[in-house]
């Protein structure tokens, strides 16, 4: 189940949080005119998501990972922050022992 699916624009990145295959993936050209509506709502799930799978590793400690991909052509200095948003929130997590790859 893909929890994220925002499709690719000219100045918005394809986000995809898919659950099954535990990748989030940023591709494409970041510039974003309201950076704000694409934060709010890309780090919310993303924080909802991670937080489930801390949950089920107390059960299930193997089914943890998650693999982040960044495959970003371009990013604006708007978009910087909102990546750094993510890279914190990712850190967060992985100090608590999720198990995350980034590439």
């Amino acid at each position: 189940m893909k929890v994220i699916e925002i499709k690719k624009t000219d100045k918005i990145p394809e986000i995809i949080l898919d659950d099954k295959k535990r990748v989030f993936e940023i591709s494409g050209k970041c510039l974003p005119e309201n950076i704000r509506n694409l934060d709010e709502l890309v780090i919310k799930k993303l924080d909802n998501y991670l937080n489930e799978c801390m949950n089920i590793k107390e059960t299930f400690p193997e089914k943890n990972l998650l693999k982040v991909h960044f495959k970003l052509d371009y990013f604006n200095s708007a978009a910087a922050k909102f990546i750094a948003d993510i890279l914190m929130l990712i850190g967060g997590y992985i100090k608590k022992g999720c198990d995350i790859k980034l590439y």
